[in-house]
């Protein structure tokens, strides 16, 4: 729909860019194949939406949920209806007002939705109806909302955007978005011009910063250069875990499983392969407010009695260079309880496709994401077991399913933390994992800029989530 109060505001907002205002260039590794709310995937792909486009809430620096585009909610007695009232004066950048058509738009194109009601009950009011208590919700409505007016097409680069920053131009070639060029709208911004160049290698990426054409860039790989600055940055929502297989001859007594966590010298391996940015995972809930700080996972044990006899044990893990020194520094000390360790190493996806088809394994390494809500259903819950969802321990315990399930229910923040105290402790008991470590990034940018992050990410996309205060 034309809207000319939305025209004329591009045009003076494109003229008001030519002004030589501070410029910040921020390299990425691509393919950057999309750019809009419903297709992005890929760290780079989000991170440039993370920065186009609102949200109904947001995480805050403490880990806070507070509303976006939300003006208020409410939830029903029953915990099973949410209705979302939206402020009225939010606008795309073509002029028209963001509303429940956008956000009904956006929700029915995203797969976690699939089982969730939503309807429209307003120009700006929408509610969504849950099949059962679900306490998550809200922190799963911080998704990038995308414009209804303008629907996503297959060839289509461009769309109406909602945040500080207007889209001034975008170059594509064949493999993909090459260059995108950004404008604050608001004058608040130490920074106003803000633009993303993509390169296919991590090599032209550092090349490029090292001749000027960006400013900055985030990578795993150690980078140094003269005149660069580095901040070593966790990602608190990725960590590699090493599951025991509790329907496995070899680890389905808690003894053993005990015996095998406390056998290794903790400190010595993270001595040798755990350095900023990465950083240890403080178990199944790590760095959250939720978090139970009491509970020391890594506790080193090296007198425990062995196993009668040699044991082999059958591990899937994921083919990291990372994960090979892992599990080599651990191999000495498993040898010495008579575990004898047969590892086969493929990607992720495969070792997910081995399991949803029955794959037989005594432990396996992998990686799991997660987000800043405590939920940890999926992970840890006995229905999620054997290939169903991501219980690759194949844990069954009551108190574990009863705490997971109340914490889903329960909408205050204390009563939650209770229950997600229980499932901590009985995870700490059964002892059905090793946690590793969180796998981080470096940020690497030009000396001439001050920066301002957030001090947990959780996803690399959140590094410039404080853009609004760095400067020149």
């Amino acid at each position: 729909m034309f809207n000319i109060f939305g025209f004329i505001s591009s045009i003076l907002i494109f003229l008001e860019s030519l002004v030589p205002y501070p410029s910040y260039t921020h390299g990425l590794t691509g393919p950057v194949l999309y750019i809009d709310p419903i297709r992005a995937k890929s760290d780079s792909e989000l991170q440039i939406t993370n920065i186009l486009y609102r949200k109904l809430f947001y995480f805050d620096t403490s880990g806070n949920l507070q509303k976006d585009l939300v003006a208020d909610y409410q939830i029903s007695e029953d915990g099973l209806e949410y209705t979302i009232s939206l402020k009225n004066n939010a606008t795309w950048s073509d002029g028209n007002r963001i509303g429940a058509d956008d956000i009904l738009y956006t929700a029915s194109n995203l797969s976690y939705f699939q089982d969730i009601g939503i309807d429209k009950i307003g120009d700006f009011s929408i509610k969504f109806t849950l099949p059962n208590k679900y306490s998550p919700l809200l922190s799963i409505l911080t998704f990038p909302v995308a414009s209804s007016k303008d629907p996503i097409t297959e060839n289509k680069l461009v769309y109406p955007t909602s945040s500080d920053f207007k889209i001034i131009k975008a170059k594509r070639t064949a493999s993909g978005v090459s260059e995108i060029f950004l404008f604050a709208s608001n004058p608040s911004y130490n920074i106003r011009k803000l633009n993303f160049r993509i390169y296919d290698t991590d090599t032209k990426l550092e090349t490029a910063l090292k001749t000027g054409e960006i400013n900055g860039f985030y990578s795993p790989r150690k980078f140094i250069w003269e005149g660069i600055k580095e901040d070593k940055i966790p990602l608190i929502g990725r960590y590699f875990v090493l599951h025991f297989n509790l329907e496995s001859d070899v680890f389905s007594k808690k003894e053993t499983r005990k015996l095998a966590v406390q056998s290794i010298d903790y400190q010595n391996i993270f001595s040798q392969t755990l350095s900023l940015p990465k950083t240890k995972v403080e178990g199944p809930i790590s760095e959250s407010l939720y978090t139970d700080k009491s509970l020391d996972f890594y506790t080193n044990k090296p007198d425990n009695t062995p196993l009668k006899s040699e044991t082999k044990v059958k591990i899937l893990a994921l083919n990291l260079p990372e994960i090979k020194n892992y599990l080599e520094n651990i191999q000495n000390s498993w040898n010495k309880i008579n575990l004898l360790m047969e590892v086969e190493y493929l990607p992720q996806n495969k070792i997910i496709e081995l399991n949803t088809q029955g794959a037989k394994y005594d432990a396996v390494i992998i990686g799991e994401e997660v987000g800043q809500d405590p939920d940890r259903y999926v992970f840890w819950h006995s229905t999620q077991k054997n290939g169903v969802g991501l219980n690759f321990s194949n844990i069954s315990n009551i108190r574990v399913d009863k705490a997971l399930e109340k914490g889903r229910e329960e909408l205050d923040f204390n009563k939650r933390s209770e229950h997600y105290q229980i499932f901590q402790q009985a995870i700490y008991e059964e002892a059905p994992a090793i946690f590793i470590y969180h796998p981080g990034v470096n940020l690497y940018y030009s000396s001439k800029i001050s920066i301002s992050r957030p001090l947990n990410i959780y996803y690399p996309f959140e590094i410039l989530n404080n853009f609004k205060n760095w400067s020149f």
